[in-house]
């Protein structure tokens, strides 16, 4: 077990105590929590350091530090991933709301959290995917958009499933040809488990072959919605 959650497991059971019992001596709260008295002192050490703000004991609870980590990650993936909000700003943010004091809030924490936080959903990414393409006889249909886009000097061909915005590919390619599209579509269609019923597109000649000739569904245009 890492000495963080030793540290953080000793010191609720020392809060637990003095909630329920109130104020007692060392050899009364290491006979309640089975802690030795040099550890049940360094726990109140700690918590007297912490104790600054009106609403810090409630970060002592079990509960309170299950809510705290929530909403770490919660404003990681919101702000961090997803917003690409930097860790400084997030820093400043959770010293703002008093919170500093009990969790990890330095840049270089939350950094080391964000990417462990994108290592677990490339991860999850995966598994779901797996998982969804593993279902026989249990193909999924969807309505999907593809076209190209364009990062620095490389082109990107890109496959949307329209209801969840979920990229079904997004992958560089030398050319926009038929002949390419059909190459990355139909594998990462056949992975997934996935049959598109409907394609929308900005009505390329490549495009609207794929979707006739090798998706065998209907082609729309952009701002079209599907049947």
């Amino acid at each position: 077990m890492a000495l963080a959650t030793v540290v953080r497991s000793r010191d609720m059971k020392v809060f637990a105590s003095l909630a329920e019992f109130g104020k007692q001596s060392l050899h009364k709260i290491a006979q309640a929590t089975g802690l030795s008295k040099d550890s049940v002192a360094r726990s109140l050490t700690a918590m007297s350091k912490r104790d600054k703000y009106p609403e810090s004991h409630l970060w002592e609870t079990e509960n309170g530090q299950a809510w705290l980590r929530r909403m770490v990650i919660a404003m990681l993936y919101e702000f961090g991933v997803k917003g690409n909000q930097g860790a400084e700003r997030m820093s400043e943010f959770l010293k703002r709301i008093h919170v500093d004091t009990h969790i990890g809030s330095s840049p270089s924490a939350l950094r080391t959290i964000v990417r462990q936080m994108e290592e677990a959903l490339t991860d999850f990414q995966r598994e779901q995917e797996a998982q969804q393409g593993s279902r026989e006889g249990k193909e999924r249909e969807v309505v999907a958009s593809g076209d190209e886009t364009f990062f620095n000097d490389k082109m990107l061909m890109v496959l949307m499933e329209l209801t969840s915005g979920y990229l079904l590919l997004e992958e560089e390619a030398a050319d926009r040809s038929y002949k390419t599209w059909d190459a990355k579509v139909q594998p990462r269609l056949q992975q997934l488990g996935l049959r598109v019923r409907h394609f929308i597109s900005d009505r390329g000649k490549s495009l609207v072959k794929l979707a006739l000739s090798s998706l065998g569904c209907k082609a729309g245009a952009d701002g079209c919605k599907a049947d």
